[in-house]
């Protein structure tokens, strides 16, 4: 592959780069990364390697908005070429943020009368906004930070809170907002959101982080219901903790988040009052409903981890599996599973690791797993990460049902001619008191609508009761019969 010669001339490298092929991100972000890694080996003065690296983070910011269109054409788990974009550009984000701070260090060695803090607080600030772009797009493509991240972050943090730094800059740009964000996006857990909702959150993060308190930690947390904190000296994100540490060499902050919970709520009563517009309100809806839900609630392991080994075969996506349990109901064949290794088991559900050949998997999707031929059951796909330079994910599947069977249903109330849809149906247990369920794709539960149900060659009307589980794709409901109401 062609390489991007590497320049000191300022003219010549910004000439350059704007001819870099953005519409080829794949090629552009190789050869940005190759550039930028080229830098940091030549000797430079610290003034003519900050404009360099601000011509590098201009074609950055171009080369994100080119590949994130590409990437929005693409299923991230079933095209080998939407990986590689992903990853390149993960590199080459990487590559500016190392720079940035290698060219920060340099600045903050210089001493002498007539040196100003001005471009070293500048640069400084870049070097979190890059951080920043690092973070955002390593979570939007469930890709692994470097190591260090966090504590050149935490570094970058305590340099600025020492420096008198903190709030120099534009209104939501000084190195305090930034670093808010950060943590936010830090603690915020998003490997079980589709890439369409992290983008969401990257865009309300502003407003949120805004309201965000850090505070110093100075003895027991109040109320005993626990807190986030971030240890500034660990390279280890914002965590939560049912009770203060005890490490007294550690910098403890406490992230308050209820003024940020107050903006989340705010922005949820407005989308409500506002005039409706279905899927994009729904959709924030749900964004803004699961972020107060993580941190009010954060998730912790409800159950233990046994290691496991061996292969299951793996069908995802509602129709495909749909053809798999009912061949005969269809004009395409089913499916062939693809195989992915078992990591480890819990009672409720598996870590699963390889290569999905033929089969997309996204974070919510829903999958039949069999075992040796013997079905497993029905799972949601909880969270998922891409290894990096490497076609295989790894993803936390949880248990929604021991069996189904492939019908079809629609809304009893519905625009003529609108076909009935793929669907599951989920045997209920009368000893226990749980009904049938039915799982559909969407969002279609409202409580007690109906639902004409084609069983086989038996049609008959429902009425979902309740919710019982959903994802960002699917939703399980249980119904009963209409003729109960």
């Amino acid at each position: 592959m062609e390489t991007l010669p590497f320049d000191t001339d300022l003219d010549r490298v910004a000439e350059r780069l704007n001819r870099l092929p953005y519409a080829q991100p794949k090629l552009a972000a190789q050869w940005l990364a190759e550039g930028v890694h080229a830098s940091h080996r030549a000797e430079l003065k610290p003034a003519q390697r900050q404009k360099l690296l601000g011509l590098y983070a201009g074609a950055a910011d171009t080369l994100c908005r080119a590949a994130e269109l590409a990437l929005m054409r693409e299923e991230l788990t079933l095209s080998k070429d939407a990986q590689i974009v992903a990853s390149r550009t993960h590199r080459a984000l990487a590559e500016l943020l190392h720079g940035t701070l290698l060219c920060l260090a340099a600045q903050l060695q210089k001493r002498g009368w007539f040196e100003r803090d001005q471009h070293k607080a500048e640069l400084l600030r870049e070097a979190l906004r890059r951080a920043r772009a690092l973070l955002g797009w390593a979570r939007q493509y469930y890709l692994p930070l470097p190591k260090s991240y966090w504590q050149d972050v935490h570094g970058l943090y305590r340099t600025a809170h020492a420096r008198g730094w903190l709030d120099e800059g534009a209104r939501g740009e000084t190195p305090l907002a930034v670093y808010r964000e950060i943590l936010l996006l830090g603690l915020t857990d998003t490997r079980g959101l589709p890439p369409e909702r992290i983008r969401q959150l990257r865009d309300a993060l502003p407003a949120l982080a805004d309201a965000m308190r850090l505070l110093p930690l100075d003895g027991p947390l109040e109320g005993g219901r626990g807190a986030y904190l971030v240890d500034t000296l660990a390279d280890t994100p914002p965590c939560f903790m049912a009770i203060a540490p005890r490490d007294g060499r550690a910098a403890w902050l406490r992230i308050d988040l209820l003024d940020s919970l107050a903006v989340l709520a705010a922005h949820e009563e407005a989308l409500k009052a506002a005039p409706r517009r279905p899927d994009a309100d729904d959709a924030a809806l749900e964004l803004l409903e699961t972020l107060a839900q993580a941190w009010l609630q954060p998730q912790r392991r409800r159950h233990p981890r046994d290691a496991a080994y061996g292969e299951v075969g793996v069908v995802s996506q509602l129709a495909a599996i749909c053809r798999h349990l009912d061949p005969a109901d269809g004009t395409e064949p089913p499916p062939a599973p693809c195989t992915l290794g078992v990591v480890n088991q819990s009672p409720v559900g598996l870590m699963l690791r390889g290569k999905p050949e033929g089969h997309g998997l996204r974070a919510g999707d829903l999958l039949l797993i069999n075992d040796g031929g013997s079905l497993l059951g029905l799972f949601f796909v909880r969270w998922l990460t891409l290894l990096p330079d490497s076609a295989e994910v790894e993803c936390g599947v949880e248990r929604v049902a021991l069996q189904a069977r492939a019908v079809r249903a629609m809304p009893s109330i519905a625009r003529s001619g609108e076909p009935f849809a793929p669907a599951l149906l989920i045997p209920g247990n009368p000893r226990q008191g749980i009904g049938e369920r039915l799982l559909m794709g969407g969002r279609a539960f409202g409580r007690l609508r109906e639902f004409r149900l084609v069983d086989g060659g038996t049609e008959r009307l429902i009425r979902v009761t309740r919710l019982v589980s959903q994802s960002p794709h699917y939703q399980l409901m249980e119904f009963r019969a209409s003729e109960d109401f």
